[in-house]
């Protein structure tokens, strides 16, 4: 399996875990997802130690944003992926 597919899983992953929820702040419940891994587009968060300007580490996220008042949610998409390889090692 590709990345590309496996970010695609990613994704419905995501929309799978989000029915019902609702935004924090305005309780609206529709997103919109930032990232479009296929198109190469995804929110990375670089973690840097002291004044090296080097990212020592990195981390894949996937973003929503409530389309009614603005607020970001972030996954990491490791958790979503290691929850992915949990449910393939359950189908087996």
């Amino acid at each position: 399996m590709s990345d590309v597919d496996t970010k695609a899983e990613v994704g419905e992953l995501l929309k799978k875990q989000l029915q019902g929820f609702r935004c924090p702040v305005c309780a609206h419940d529709e997103f919109v997802e930032v990232d479009q891994p296929g198109q190469g587009l995804q929110t990375n968060v670089m973690l840097y130690s002291g004044d090296d300007p080097v990212p020592k580490k990195h981390m894949v996220l996937r973003t929503i944003v409530c389309t009614y008042c603005g607020r970001i949610e972030q996954f990491a998409e490791l958790a979503l992926r290691r929850r992915l390889v949990e449910k393939g090692a359950e189908q087996k």
